[in-house]
């Protein structure tokens, strides 16, 4: 075999292994340095070598045994590149270099594919397998999410048919309370107008006592025409007796008698003139109709007080009905608001799920797709593991030996 063979060789196997190889080890090999180099080969892709140690044991028969398995490993793994390439148990223990190299170098090559293979093929699978498992956690959390979507759509739903429920009841009793407020405005106008009718009558009664008080006499003249009237029944009671005493005299004297008549007459005018019981009637009617002005006056302080009461009851009720009110219209504005938020989240929602679901279907196309290149990948490597999977299989038989 020609130099250039044997250094391309060298130069190949010592780049990538830690066992190196030599020109003089090549041209002259021992079993020694097959039994490393193939020991260190199949190390370098992570196949346990069980044998080399037994081969090395002081029973012969167990050493014969353990170089036999050997041989027949390593001659499936050389019959990959050719079914024609044989190693025999005579190739190992009396090794030539042409076979040697050989054997090596076609060992060499399959090292270079399950280099290849493990990083461009395996490494592949590996990343195809971690986007799958990734893809299929999202693709959960994803389901997760939409569970928990549809749980939180049927909530709002509930709401919205709960809200949907009590809107008649607001617009129901909104309804009362306006009809109340119109009642409640109606009677303070009633009220209002009684209120008006009694200070007009309260008025008409103030300015007939004053033309009252205008026609009637003060009660200082009242007093002096009734002392003066006493005076004049005095002096006409005196009169009387005097003349019964000198009734006599007044018999002799006819003109003494014209004069006393004339005297008793013009007393009689006077007293007729100092008459004074109209005057008492009017002093009665006049305390009578004051009298009945201030009946009049408390019962109209008492009518107001009851009219204060009953407007401040009516202002009460009307700001109290107000405030319901406006607090029934705050409710129903912050239910309209939850409305037209619960249709917003809704509609985030669905199109929400739309996403998801268009999520899901990339996803599924990227997995069908991942499957299929990874189907392509393993019926390509999948020679090339059988190889490998032999190599296991001789490696537990032999532990197990």
């Amino acid at each position: 075999m020609s130099s250039a063979v044997i250094d391309e060789l060298i130069n190949d196997w010592n780049a990538m292994l830690t066992f190196k190889l030599k020109e003089s080890d090549l041209l002259a090999p021992t079993e020694t340095f097959v039994v490393k180099a193939l020991s260190t080969l199949l190390g370098a892709m992570s196949i346990k070598d069980c044998y080399t140690l037994k081969m090395q044991a002081e029973n012969k028969v167990e050493a014969g045994i353990a170089k036999t398995k050997f041989v027949r490993y390593v001659d499936d793994l050389y019959k990959v590149s050719d079914p024609k390439n044989n190693f025999l148990y005579f190739d190992l223990v009396y090794p030539t270099s042409k076979k040697t190299i050989h054997l090596l170098k076609v060992l060499h090559n399959y090292y270079c594919y399950y280099q290849f293979l493990k990083k461009n093929v395996l490494d592949r699978v590996k990343e195809k397998l971690e986007t799958r498992d990734q893809l299929m956690k999202t693709n959960k959390d994803l389901k997760v999410e939409i569970e928990r979507s549809k749980m939180q759509k049927e909530l709002l739903d509930k709401k919205m048919e709960n809200y949907v429920a009590e809107l008649p009841v607001l617009k129901n009793d909104t309804q009362e309370i306006t009809a109340k407020i119109k009642q409640l405005s109606a009677e303070v106008d009633k009220t209002k107008r009684a209120t008006e009718t009694l200070s007009l009558s309260n008025r008409d009664a103030l300015k007939k006592i004053e033309s009252l008080n205008d026609d009637l006499i003060d009660e200082e003249e009242v007093k002096q025409l009734l002392s003066d009237r006493k005076k004049v029944e005095n002096e006409l009671a005196e009169i009387k007796e005097h003349g019964s005493a000198t009734h006599a005299r007044f018999v002799e004297s006819h003109h003494k008698k014209e004069d006393v008549r004339q005297v008793i007459d013009e007393a009689q005018k006077l007293i007729e003139l100092l008459n004074v019981e109209p005057l008492l009637k009017q002093k009665e009617e006049k305390e009578q109709t004051n009298r009945d002005l201030k009946d009049f006056q408390a019962k109209l302080l008492k009518v107001q007080d009851e009219l204060s009461k009953v407007m401040k009851d009516y202002d009460l009720q009307i700001k109290t009905t107000k405030k319901k009110l406006e607090a029934k219209k705050k409710k129903i504005k912050q239910h309209q608001k939850k409305l037209s938020t619960i249709q917003k989240e809704n509609e985030k929602s669905k199109k929400n799920l739309l996403k998801q679901k268009e999520e899901l279907e990339k996803e599924k196309e990227l997995l069908e797709k991942s499957k299929k290149e990874m189907e392509q990948v393993l019926i390509v490597g999948q020679n090339t593991l059988e190889y490998i999977g032999k190599g296991y299989v001789q490696l537990t038989s032999c532990e197990s030996a």
